[in-house]
């Protein structure tokens, strides 16, 4: 059975490589727009968000985003 759900663009912030991302199950059902996924190229964990105004994926490591969500828990912005 082939896929034919849209791809959106992202970039690897580790490496560089161009990711082509579907939407997840989560993000067109449920409206959440956040996601995971490893860049294929250098396996990096990433965290992911839908960008409407561009029309495709911003990509951040895990560990970056983990870190950010740490801050705003501690009152760190």
């Amino acid at each position: 059975m082939e896929d034919n759900r849209p791809r959106y663009k992202g970039i690897c912030p580790v490496c560089g490589a161009e990711l082509w991302i579907c939407k997840s199950i989560m993000m067109t059902g449920f409206g959440f727009n956040m996601g995971h996924g490893s860049c294929h190229d250098c396996n990096t964990f990433l965290h992911l968000t839908f960008n409407e105004e561009r029309n495709e994926f911003d990509t951040e490591t895990w560990d970056d985003f983990m870190s950010r969500e740490r801050a705003k828990k501690d009152g760190v912005q």
